[in-house]
C-alpha cells in the first residue's frame, strides 16, 4: 500500500504492551472490592460500552498478577459480536483489569496515535483478517498470537491524526443521524399508543360497561399436543405466543399439526377470533390479535381464543386489550409462576370492555388503523435508513484506511446530510 507502511499489531506493541487480560475466576471476585474487571459486554465498536458491575479486591488483583488497564490502552474483543471489535479504554474508568478474551495494546510507539490504531482495527479490512484467522465450531474466537501477526497501515503521523479527526467529525455526524432515527421510531411508536388510547376511552361515559367474558360466545384454551418444527403436506400451522406481535398476527417461525390432528376441527381457528397470550413474560403477557384468515390454523395452549357475538367489532376488542388501559388491568390480575406471568381464562373472562355501538365502534378501529399503517410505513423507511447508515458506517471505516478519505469528502458527506 503506497500511502502508508503496513504494520504488525506486534510490531505496534515494541517496547508497550500486547497481552491477554486475565483469568479471574467467579471465586475471585467481590462486589464490594474497590478494582473493576471488565468484561467483553464493555468492548464496543469504538466505544467503551461500560456495561458490566464486576469488581474484585485490589489485594486479590495484584496476587493474581493481573494487568492494570491504563487509559488509552486499546481493548481488542477475541470473541464475538463482532469479533476483533476495538475501543479505547477511558481515563475515567479508575482502576480496573479485565478478563482474558479481551486483549490489551498499549502503545509506547510516538509514531502511533491509538485512536488511529483503535479505528484501523475497527474497519472492514482488518475485520475480514480477523474472521479468517477465528476457529472454534460453537464458540469462535481469535487467539492473540494470530491477532500479533494481523497488519494495520501505518501512515505518517500527521496523516493518523488527519483521519482521525475527519472520520471522527464524519461518524459523529452519522451518530447524530441514527440518533434522530431512533427518537423518530419511539415517537411513532407513541403516537400508535396515544391513539389506542384516545380511541379507547373517548367518549366512554356513554358506553356500556361489560366485560369480554359476557359478551363472548366462547372462550377457549388451545392445544398441549406436541407440534413439528417443519410441515409436511397439508399440515396445520399453530399460532404460539410469539407469533402474536404488535397487536397482529406474525406467520413466522411457525409450529405445525397433521390436518387429522385429533382436536381438529374443535381448535381450528375461525376468521373472527381473538387469540390472547395467558402466559409470557410480564411485559409481553396479555397481547392479543385477531385472525383474520382463510387457510387453516390452529392455536397453542399458551393461547385463549374468544369469538364474539354480532355485538362486539373483534378488531375493537383487540384495541382494548392492546391499549394502556388494557395493559393496567393485565398488570393488575397477572400471577407469577417462576419468572412467567399468567392471565387465565377467568381473568381474561373479568377484562373490562367498555362497549360503544357497532358502528362507533367500526369507525374507531378504522381511525387507529389508519395510524397504524401511518406507523409501520415510517418503520419501514426508518428500517431502511437504518441499514443504509450502517452502510455508511462500513464505507468510512473502508475509505479511511485504504487512503481515500480526504478532507472533502464530498460524496460521502452527501450521503451523511441525506440520512
Amino acid at each position: 500500500m503506497s500511502w502508508a507502511q503496513e504494520v504488525t499489531l506486534a510490531e505496534l506493541a515494541e517496547g508497550g504492551l500486547f497481552s491477554d487480560g486475565d483469568w479471574v475466576e467467579s471465586k475471585d471476585q467481590d462486589a464490594s472490592g474497590d478494582v473493576r474487571l471488565t468484561q467483553l459486554a464493555d468492548v464496543g465498536v469504538g466505544e467503551f460500552r461500560d456495561r458490566s458491575d464486576r469488581w474484585m479486591r485490589r489485594d486479590q488483583a495484584h496476587r493474581l498478577r493481573c494487568t492494570f488497564l491504563e487509559g488509552d490502552d486499546v481493548l481488542i474483543a477475541r470473541m464475538p459480536d463482532p469479533i476483533g471489535r476495538s475501543c479505547l479504554v477511558p481515563s475515567s474508568v479508575g482502576s480496573a483489569v479485565t478478563v482474558v478474551d479481551v486483549a490489551i495494546l498499549r502503545l509506547a510507539r510516538r509514531d502511533a496515535n491509538p485512536r488511529y490504531v483503535m479505528w484501523a482495527l475497527n474497519s472492514p479490512r482488518f475485520h475480514s483478517k480477523v474472521v479468517a484467522l477465528q476457529s472454534g465450531t460453537t464458540r469462535k474466537r481469535i487467539s492473540r498470537k494470530n491477532l500479533a501477526s494481523l497488519t494495520i497501515p501505518l501512515p505518517t503521523l500527521d496523516e493518523q491524526n488527519r483521519i482521525v479527526d475527519l472520520l471522527e467529525d464524519h461518524l459523529s455526524r452519522l451518530d447524530a443521524a441514527e440518533s434522530s432515527l431512533r427518537l423518530a421510531m419511539q415517537k411513532a411508536d407513541a403516537m400508535t399508543t396515544a391513539s389506542l388510547d384516545r380511541q379507547t376511552t373517548a367518549g366512554s361515559r356513554a358506553w356500556r360497561d361489560t366485560t369480554i367474558g359476557a359478551m363472548a360466545e366462547l372462550v377457549e384454551y388451545g392445544s398441549s399436543a406436541k407440534c413439528a418444527g417443519q410441515a409436511a403436506d397439508s399440515d396445520v400451522p399453530v399460532l404460539r405466543m410469539g407469533n402474536i406481535q404488535n397487536g397482529k398476527i406474525n406467520w413466522t417461525g411457525l409450529k405445525y399439526l397433521p390436518a387429522g390432528h385429533a382436536e381438529f376441527p374443535k381448535l381450528l381457528l375461525q376468521s373472527g377470533d381473538l387469540v390472547f397470550n395467558r402466559t409470557n413474560s410480564a411485559e409481553l403477557v396479555g397481547k392479543s390479535a385477531v385472525f383474520e384468515d382463510t387457510r387453516a390454523a390452529s392455536f397453542a395452549s399458551y393461547l385463549i381464543r374468544v369469538r364474539f357475538g354480532q355485538e362486539v367489532n373483534p378488531a375493537w376488542a383487540n384495541m382494548v386489550i392492546n391499549s394502556p388501559a388494557g395493559r393496567r388491568y393485565v398488570k393488575s390480575v397477572a400471577s407469577q409462576q417462576v419468572g412467567q406471568a399468567n392471565v387465565n381464562g377467568t381473568k381474561l373472562k373479568a377484562f373490562p370492555l367498555p362497549l360503544p355501538p357497532l358502528d362507533e365502534q367500526c369507525r374507531r378501529v378504522r381511525a387507529h388503523d389508519e395510524v397504524v399503517v401511518s406507523r409501520e410505513r415510517l418503520h419501514h423507511q426508518i428500517a431502511d435508513l437504518v441499514v443504509r447508515a450502517a452502510g455508511l458506517r462500513r464505507a468510512l471505516l473502508a475509505a479511511a484506511f485504504t487512503g481515500r478519505l480526504t478532507n472533502s469528502a464530498e460524496g460521502l458527506l452527501e450521503e451523511l446530510e441525506s440520512v
